[in-house]
Order: structure tokens, then C-alpha cells, then sequence
């Protein structure tokens, strides 16, 4: 069967897809991977074929920027998904990805919610579709409604009528987040829950002194000022607790955004996540989800401190909810309450139970390669 994967450029959102990508070219199909341009190394990297459409002109992106200067959290997340991901993307991305379906022609179309050109192309096409979610199904009905608005006139110019389901009109689901974290919803039927690949290590007993795994991925320290406050508040509240602490800043930023580094505390450009977390007893993180799916997988309890997407926001909320962590909003963020946070938790066995309750759920779930087989039917 030929399968076309598409993503927009950032690791969060190509993440997600990657198993499934994998598990199809295992099974010995021919899969290629739509994405921007500035995404092919990635890809690539990936053991996968891109194949690229273009990338939302400097100009153009400079012009958006300029114009979330001031915007409120709300509105800059109406902005951030409706325009930028929504229209502008979409504009740039369309007319490269119908070249792509033509000159592939797929059979079945994989793909992430924010890439929503391969939405109208697949509809376009008359191809089937597999959405793979790069959050939690929380801020989904959100995410669909402002997407199908930022692109429902150039669905139309390509005589393409949206569904108006937060399903964006794909006939089955595939996630990797546990059942746990959406114990509070009613998700669509045509979603499987998806098993970590490869499988997560089994995490360490608990013992000597506490291990503190510390990410916010790979975009916290390129927004100015942000690393800095966080990173800093993160360092200030470990410093002189009896803990080791792993801080992963992210390739290519600059350590001294955390100013001065406790003797508690390794600093490292980049940490395989399942590698740091196999002896951690806690993870702070930004929400992100891969970030926070991987933790839960390995069973170690989050502290997630959500900084500018409001994904993060929904899954830092979703794990301190379903038990296995807490939750700190940007005006809390300060090393005095992030201290008394990270003491609470590592005290707090019931925490860790849950965490890894979570993660024995996670393992059960059917592999990447079971559930290509399912979709496929091969």
C-alpha cells in the first residue's frame, strides 16, 4: 500500500508519527513523508522519504509575529492556530502537497492535526485518512473549530466542503495518550490507543538520592526571555536539595540562560528521554507532549510548568487530574513554589504509584506494528 505521512515542520508534531512511519515501512509498505522544506533533514534523519512542499515565507511569518505583540493568551492562541497553522500554512503548504498526492497518488493519508492542507488535499482526493494527535484530545474541538475556520475558503476554492468534527473528517484515530488522561471526555469512536515504540525501559526502584529529569523542549529557549525565567526559577528551587538533577536546554542554546548552575545540577545540550528518565523519580517539563507522554510511559510522576501553547496547558492539566503529577501556572512559576512542589512529590508515594499504574496501562495498549496491520488490513 502507498502511504503518505504528513506533518508540519516542528518535533512535537512530526513525533507523533513517527512508530506508525516506521511500523508501515517494516510491514514492507511504501511510505513517503510529506513535510515543509526545513523539515527533510529531519525526516530523513528519521529513516523516512520526504517529499516537500513550501514553507510559509520569512516575510510573511515576520509579519504574523509583529502582530501577536500584545495579544492576551487567548487570542494569541486563536491566532497561533487559526492563521498561522490554519490559513497562512495551509496557503503555503496546498499547492506542493496536491503535486505530492498526484505524483505519489497514496492509498491512505497519516497525519497530524496541525498540518491542516492534508486535510483539504486528502478530501480533495477522495484518499482515506488516519489523524495522530500530538496532544491530548482536551483542546481538539478547539483546535478543529479555529483550524476549518482559518481554512474553509481555500477548501472551497478547491471544491472541498469540511466536516465541522473535531475528527477533521479522518476515518479512524490513533493516540498515544493513556485512557487516564481522558478519563473526563466522551473521544470519538474511531480512536485506538496507541502503545509506546519502542517500549519504555522498566523505571528503577526508588532509592538513594532522587533523581530530577528537567526539559522543556525544543522551543522554550528560542522564545527570548523564557529559558531564563523558567530555567532559572528551576535551578534556584534545586539548589541545596538533597536531589540530582538533569536539566536537557535543547541543542544549540546557550547554558548561561540558567545563570548559576548548583553543584546539584548536570546542564546537557540533549538527553534520549527514556535513557534520563530510567533512574529519575521526577520530570519538570513544559506540558509538551512528547515530553510528557514519554515520562508517563517510563512511570515517572511530572511537575509540568505550561509556558505558551495551549496544549500544554490541557496536558498539564489532564496528568495532575488523572493523579500522576502537578501543574504550575506561569504566575506560580517561582523557585519558592517550585520547591515546595518538587518536595511534595517526591514524598508523596501515592504519586508514584499512579505514575506507573499509567505506564503498566500505556504498555497494554497494541503495538505500532498491531496497529498498522489493523488500519491496513494486512
Amino acid at each position: 500500500m502507498r502511504i503518505l505521512f504528513s506533518t508540519t515542520a516542528g518535533a512535537g508534531h512530526m513525533g507523533p508519527l513517527l512508530p506508525l512511519a516506521r511500523a508501515c515501512v517494516s510491514a514492507g509498505h511504501e511510505v513517503r513523508i510529506a513535510c515543509p522544506e526545513r523539515a527533510r533533514e529531519s525526516a530523513a534523519a528519521a529513516g523516512l522519504q520526504p517529499l516537500t512542499f513550501s514553507d510559509l515565507d520569512a516575510g510573511a511569518r515576520a509579519e504574523f509575529d509583529r502582530g501577536l505583540r500584545g495579544a492576551g493568551p487567548e487570542e494569541r492562541n486563536r491566532l497561533m492556530v487559526e492563521e498561522l497553522f490554519g490559513r497562512l500554512n495551509a496557503e503555503s503548504a496546498l499547492p506542493g502537497l496536491l503535486d505530492i498526492f498526484s505524483a505519489f497518488d497514496p492509498q491512505l493519508v497519516v497525519r497530524e492535526p496541525f498540518e491542516p492542507a492534508s486535510w483539504i488535499a486528502a478530501r480533495a482526493k477522495g484518499v482515506p485518512s488516519v489523524m495522530v494527535p500530538c496532544c491530548t484530545w482536551h483542546p481538539m474541538p478547539l483546535v478543529g473549530r479555529l483550524l476549518r475556520s482559518g481554512i474553509e475558503t481555500l477548501a472551497l476554492e478547491h471544491g472541498v466542503e469540511l466536516g465541522a468534527g473535531a475528527d477533521q473528517d479522518a476515518q479512524q484515530i490513533v493516540s498515544a495518550t493513556p485512557a487516564s488522561l481522558e478519563a473526563d471526555l466522551v473521544v470519538p469512536a474511531q480512536l485506538r490507543r496507541l502503545a509506546p515504540d519502542p517500549p519504555s525501559p522498566a523505571r528503577a526502584p526508588r532509592g538513594g538520592v532522587p533523581k530530577i529529569f528537567v526539559c522543556f523542549g525544543t522551543v522554550a529557549g528560542q522564545i527570548p526571555g523564557m529559558l531564563e525565567r523558567v530555567g532559572q526559577a528551576v535551578t534556584e528551587a534545586v539548589a541545596g536539595l538533597d536531589v540530582r538533577c538533569l536539566f536537557a536546554t535543547g541543542r544549540g542554546v546557550d547554558h548561561a540562560k540558567l545563570g548559576a548552575i548548583p553543584e546539584n545540577v548536570e546542564v546537557t545540550d540533549y538527553a534520549i528521554l527514556s535513557e534520563a528518565l530510567a533512574d529519575a523519580s521526577l520530570a519538570i517539563c513544559h506540558g509538551g507532549y512528547g515530553t510528557t507522554i514519554g515520562t508517563l510511559a517510563v512511570g515517572v510522576p511530572t511537575l509540568a510548568l505550561p509556558l505558551f501553547s495551549l496544549d500544554q496547558w490541557a496536558t498539564a492539566g489532564a496528568v495532575a487530574r488523572a493523579g500522576a503529577g502537578a501543574t504550575l501556572d506561569v504566575p506560580e512559576q517561582s523557585a519558592s513554589r517550585l520547591r515546595a512542589e518538587i518536595v511534595s512529590l517526591l514524598g508523596d508515594s501515592r504519586v508514584d504509584a499512579r505514575a506507573r499504574e499509567i505506564a503498566a496501562e500505556m504498555a497494554s495498549h497494541p503495538s505500532a506494528h498491531q496497529t498498522v496491520e489493523q488500519l491496513t488490513g494486512s
